[in-house]
């Protein structure tokens, strides 16, 4: 089951269209949720008029769940609860600085989620080539839980990131022996760490 957000705006129902994506590959269900406290009658029915037709173009089992109140970032962690993944649009990705980071309801999401979540920048993607950032951390060997039964399931290539201070690392060791435990091969490139952050290097990798 996946848990997406809608606006009902145009560019909104990318995170939908990705949802509805993976939906059909596991024969899930999708549980849209729309959170509007001054949205009208008529709002509401040609947002369900659109979500159901998007639902039945791909026959995917589809409910539209309404929420009058409560911060976006909280009603969405909530609902997360009750579903596998989430997939949210990232309308406006965290700054660069740490207060930034602090105050975005992204990364708050990111921080406190019980669940995976899939963040839709732009175009809806194929998921036809992942990429894993691996860095040992507890959210990172969920990362790699994840994307063990993705590339199992899906028969997809997978690349796995990591950076090192110069030293031998132990952390490509640790994704390689549990992907190779599970009958998975991939690809492992280890990069050099400078001045630039994690991100900065998996951008131009």
């Amino acid at each position: 089951e996946i848990l997406v957000p809608v606006s009902g705006e145009e560019k909104g129902w990318r995170a939908l269209e990705q949802a509805l994506l993976i939906a059909e590959r596991e024969g899930g269900e999708v549980h849209g949720i729309y959170i509007a406290p001054n949205a009208t009658d008529t709002d509401i029915h040609a947002l369900q008029a659109e979500f159901e037709s998007r639902c039945q173009r791909l026959a995917i089992g589809g409910i539209l769940h309404i929420h009058a109140g409560g911060t976006i970032a909280e009603v969405i962690r909530e609902h997360g609860h009750w579903n596998d993944l989430m997939v949210l649009r990232l309308a406006h990705p965290p700054g660069s600085l740490p207060i930034d980071r602090l105050r975005s309801g992204f990364s708050h999401l990111i921080r406190t989620s019980s669940r995976p979540i899939l963040a839709v920048p732009g175009e809806v993607s194929t998921l036809s080539r992942p990429l894993l950032a691996y860095d040992g951390s507890r959210k990172a060997r969920e990362a790699l839980f994840v994307a063990t039964y993705m590339v199992g399931c899906w028969q997809l290539p997978l690349t796995v990131v990591a950076v090192s201070d110069g030293r031998r690392s132990k952390v490509l060791a640790e994704a390689r022996d549990y992907l190779e435990s599970q009958g998975i091969q991939a690809e492992f490139v280890e990069l050099q760490k400078r001045n630039q952050t994690v991100g900065s290097h998996i951008l131009h990798t």
